[in-house]
């Protein structure tokens, strides 16, 4: 036998001798609502002379779900001489203790083990560690080869900080770090060398190290955190392909070096959520040939996108923004030559401001409310004929959709319009000849105009091949 699963006896009060199974590979133990100790007779059957080792293959071993586990106690001190994977979760009430000696392990998962006191195994060669809502457990020191790290809580965030500050591991690669309350510092210095993916959430009194440069950081990503970083400078991120930031309050600027050399030059994923004091990206400069995805969301006091991004983003396909109420227009020198697709969600000064700038290769737009104050839309010239699918959605306000604005669209296949309440009627000769499929969902004034074929409604969209009203096909 290789592989064994325990799960789901109610009445189990005690585990058998599982220690005897020498070609025991994988065990899994699992809802056992009976179980409160596990002790040495999970390794022998008694005989205390025998002289097999006990789990001498074993190499994945998992307790989850036992509600009424409170000990793991073993004088086996070489047991589990191969073991590799550790999992233990969902134990509230188990408070030690663990293996003392785990030579082989290689990962250590430990989740949701409220009382959980001990010490981690001794594990030198342990290369992920994960310990999530497990506050009680103790961190004296890491393996110098860690390279995983995944921690959440107060207790032991502080003191995986000052695990690594004593260790000083070098081959760390990942690092996240989740709801700590306490006033802690980032030991940058520590793990600049070898860190490729830094994920930082719910640190508020977090305070993020800007002296060193981390030439390796692949994707960073800081939410709800770091309420004294004001600035972030990119400059010390060289290799970063993805950014993402949400909730930082007291952020107001992204810099980059105004060196017309320096580029971010792996950087493809961009995006700042709910930021509400940003005003400056990138000193107005983002120079990131290879980026394809840019997002900037509830950003209330950013007044401009990015100066260049024709230039300086030249591989851009998809371009989302919403709730940003202070973007007025789009660069005047132009959007990215690449960019396919975007979406516009209650930006009304972007909506009725200038006419767009050049978008020659763009195809597919979705334009979202609510924009209280837009009753008419898209104005005359605002939209570019290379597109093929438009879709309006939400708004709260819009009465007329107005053809003057879409029969130059002579490229667009695909028009939706959905959940616009008070939309009623539409102004102007006709919509684009190249119209194929016209949907309208959840806009009861139009709808009744439609069924109605009202002249000044249907007269606009009777040469449409497919229309669809609220999931009705009308002919």
């Amino acid at each position: 036998m290789t592989s064994l699963t325990i799960s789901s006896c109610e009445n189990c009060c005690l585990l058998p001798s599982l220690g005897q199974l020498t070609t025991l590979k994988y065990l899994t133990i699992s809802d056992l609502n009976g179980l409160e100790t596990i002790d040495d007779s999970f390794y022998k059957n008694g005989d205390s002379s025998s002289s097999v080792t006990p789990f001498p293959l074993l190499e994945f071993l998992e307790f989850e779900n036992m509600p009424c586990w409170k000990v793991w106690h073993s004088s086996e001190s070489n047991a589990f001489p191969q073991l590799k994977r550790l999992t233990i979760e969902n134990c509230p009430k188990l408070r030690g203790d663990l293996p003392v000696h785990l030579p082989s392990l290689k990962t250590l998962a430990i989740r949701s083990c409220d009382l959980l006191a001990s010490s981690l195994p001794k594990s030198p060669s342990v290369l992920s560690l994960q310990i999530v809502k497990s506050h009680k457990v103790v961190l004296q020191e890491l393996p110098f080869s860690i390279e995983f790290l995944k921690i959440k809580g107060s207790p032991v965030v502080e003191s995986v900080l000052e695990a690594i500050a004593v260790t000083q591991p070098t081959c760390v690669q990942y690092l996240e770090l989740t709801d700590c309350s306490s006033a802690i510092s980032y030991p940058g210095g520590c793990l600049c060398i070898s860190m490729k993916t830094l994920h930082i959430e719910d640190l508020r009194k977090l305070e993020f190290t800007k002296q060193h440069t981390h030439k390796l950081l692949e994707s960073l990503s800081i939410h709800n955190s770091c309420d004294s970083l004001t600035s972030l400078p990119l400059d010390i991120f060289p290799k970063l392909k993805r950014l993402y930031i949400s909730n930082c309050e007291n952020l107001e600027s992204l810099l980059v070096s105004k060196s017309q050399d320096f580029t971010l030059q792996n950087l493809t994923s961009f995006e700042i959520r709910e930021c509400p004091n940003l005003v400056s990206l990138s000193n107005e400069r983002l120079p990131a040939p290879n980026m394809n995805r840019f997002l900037i969301s509830k950003c209330n006091k950013l007044k401009s996108l990015p100066h260049e991004m024709n230039v300086l983003l030249p591989k851009l396909e998809y371009f989302r923004i919403e709730d940003c109420p202070e973007i007025e227009s789009f660069p005047e020198s132009g959007m990215p030559p690449k960019l396919r697709s975007i979406r516009i969600m209650n930006c009304e000064k972007l909506l009725t401001g200038l006419s767009w700038p050049s978008m020659n290769m763009l195809t597919d737009v979705t334009i979202q409310g609510p924009c209280d104050g837009i009753k008419s839309f898209p104005k005359e010239g605002l939209l570019h004929a290379s597109l093929k699918s438009l879709t309006l959605l939400t708004f709260s306000s819009l009465e007329m959709l107005d053809c003057k604005g879409l029969i130059h669209l002579t490229s667009l296949q695909q028009l939706r319009i959905r959940d616009c309440p008070k939309l009623e009627n539409m102004v102007g000769e006709t919509l684009p000849a190249s119209l194929l499929n016209l949907y309208i969902i959840g806009c009861p004034l139009l709808k009744e105009r439609c069924h109605m074929k009202d002249p000044q409604v249907w007269n606009k969209i009777s040469h449409i091949r497919d229309i669809d009203v609220d999931h009705k096909r009308i002919s």
